[in-house]
């Protein structure tokens, strides 16, 4: 499902951010993975949310698990990392 999105740039080590429009949720667990293959790479957030894409160039898969008080969501997206 993931490759099938429109691809989306980044540069090799820049920072991301995870924001959601709305959060009238407590977020219990967030978590942000990269997909190359069958390797899964797990980004570190800071308590902000921050991360940083890996130095590594290349295509990946992007998912994010969310976990909520509410119920729980995943995210996923196509990032080529330039």
């Amino acid at each position: 499902m993931a490759r099938k999105q429109k691809q989306v740039s980044v540069k090799s080590g820049q920072e991301g951010l995870i924001l959601f429009d709305s959060e009238d949720f407590k977020v219990l667990d967030l978590r942000v993975w990269l997909w190359q293959k069958d390797k899964k790479m797990e980004l570190k957030l800071d308590k902000n949310r921050n991360f940083y894409f890996p130095k590594e160039k290349g295509e990946y898969l992007i998912e994010v698990d969310l976990r909520t008080d509410s119920g729980s969501a995943q995210y996923v997206g196509n990032i080529v990392i330039e």
